[in-house]
């Protein structure tokens, strides 16, 4: 299931991810895609966190494009590709939650955020390695 000779794919997966990630950083830079999360046990040293929300929008695309390009250069199925996907959104949806969650309870987000990202690592070792070393691109 490899592309075609001539097909842009890749151009495009990191093309919107470049152009959401030029966004992105322009926001940071003007300093913007930031608020300010009271947090809701003021016995901690700092009452307030200072939360980018921008980048999290930027890993949302990128980490997606890069599971892509990396299911296709390994030839797993859609479907393989697909699940890979959703993971990098709970990866990254959930860290957003966890960030913005202002008690401590943003430990249950950034844990669930943490398996998903270790699902996904332990999918990609093993079977995107299986897929490329038969298709021979391992």
């Amino acid at each position: 299931m490899r592309p075609r000779h001539g097909e842009r794919i890749f151009h495009y997966v990191f093309a919107t991810a470049l152009i959401v990630g030029a966004l992105t950083y322009y926001a940071q830079a003007s300093d913007l895609g930031w608020r300010v999360i009271s947090q809701a046990n003021n016995t901690m040293t700092w009452p307030a966190w200072q939360v980018f929300y921008a980048k999290y929008i930027y890993w949302v695309v990128s980490f997606p494009a890069a599971v892509i390009a990396l299911g296709l250069l390994s030839t797993v199925s859609w479907a393989s590709i697909a699940y890979n996907v959703f993971l990098t959104w709970v990866w990254a949806i959930s860290y957003l939650v966890a960030a913005f969650t202002p008690t401590n309870y943003k430990w249950g987000f950034f844990a669930i955020g943490t398996v998903a990202w270790l699902v996904l690592a332990f999918g990609t070792l093993t079977d995107g390695r299986k897929a490329a070393n038969r298709s021979g691109v391992g």
